[in-house]
């Protein structure tokens, strides 16, 4: 084999191999059913998961073997909502799209939580929304929406960019922003940022009200525990946190052992992404920056 052949063959076949083998090593199994009174229509990660979904939360008890084992793991939760680490032995235990919807239907036992979903399903159902629905008319309130990461190129896959959130408050006559972060940035470029826009929006008459959801986690506590700490606007009055990676998000530490992480630098290099922002929200700098800020975080919003 010469040299330019063995070249292409590095460059290019051994990636490409590795993609395929990553990609189809990761099972799909279809499920269709009722979850939280709506239906759903997916795939997940693993036999177990497909049949809590299909079977075992529907009352149909058709294999005494994963009956008996999700029946011991709902007997062994001391709290209805499962702590971090015990999800994490979950994901390990049966799959992390088990775990996922173990979470979401030990949330659903919550009255609060099934309230509010009954509540935002009807307002999803509800193909007349106006600002009268929720008598927003004189609403003192602003919503600013804080992306996820990559949003402006796969927002539209991803969610990432909140359009169809964005939509419906704005029939509801409800004042919204979406805060056009860096969409590749680091926690701490997007944390300035945001922290230039709510200096400038703190002016405002309204109430705000900060979504973020993902990637946008980190920036928005960092921007408020730190990046705005000596103004304190006091017209911040609520931030909904959607799944924020205020600790880290495992995905990233997971592709930086071997040999995983060379998949990671090629896809890396490929977006044109600069891998220290990425890892700005590895497990590392995000629990140092988490500890660091929790007590101000406290302060400032309490």
């Amino acid at each position: 084999m010469n040299k330019k052949v063995t070249l292409y063959f590095v460059v290019y076949i051994i990636p490409a191999l590795i993609i395929l083998v990553a990609c189809s090593s990761l099972p799909k199994f279809p499920v269709e059913g009722e979850f939280l009174r709506g239906k759903i229509s997916t795939t997940v990660d693993s036999k177990i998961a497909q049949y809590y979904l299909e079977s075992y939360l529907q009352g149909k008890n058709n294999d005494p073997v994963l009956d008996k084992r999700t029946d011991k793991l709902y007997a062994r939760q001391k709290e209805v909502i499962p702590p971090r680490e015990e999800l994490k032995i979950i994901s390990k235990e049966y799959s992390p799209d088990f775990a996922a919807l173990f979470l979401a239907d030990r949330l659903w036992t919550i009255e609060d939580s099934k309230r509010i979903q009954n509540y935002f399903n009807h307002l999803l159902k509800n193909e007349d929304l106006t600002p009268t629905t929720l008598d927003s008319r004189n609403n003192p309130y602003m919503v600013l929406f804080v992306p996820g990461w990559d949003y402006v190129e796969n927002g539209h896959l991803t969610g990432a960019d909140f359009a169809e959130p964005r939509r419906l408050i704005t029939k509801l006559g409800i004042e919204n922003h979406l805060v056009e972060i860096p969409p590749h940035g680091s926690v701490e470029e997007n944390a300035d940022y945001l922290a230039n826009e709510l200096v400038k929006l703190s002016q405002s008459e309204n109430n705000i009200i900060i979504v973020g959801a993902s990637s946008a986690g980190p920036a928005i506590y960092l921007s408020l525990a730190e990046k705005i700490k000596e103004i304190q606007p006091t017209n911040i009055k609520a931030w909904v946190n959607l799944g924020g990676i205020l600790r880290e998000s495992p995905l990233i530490d997971h592709y930086q052992e071997w040999p995983q992480s060379w998949l990671f630098n090629i896809a890396v290099w490929y977006k044109g992404w600069d891998k220290e922002k990425i890892l700005s929200m590895s497990a590392k700098n995000s629990r140092n920056r988490f500890e660091r800020l929790s007590g101000v975080t406290k302060t400032l919003l309490y």
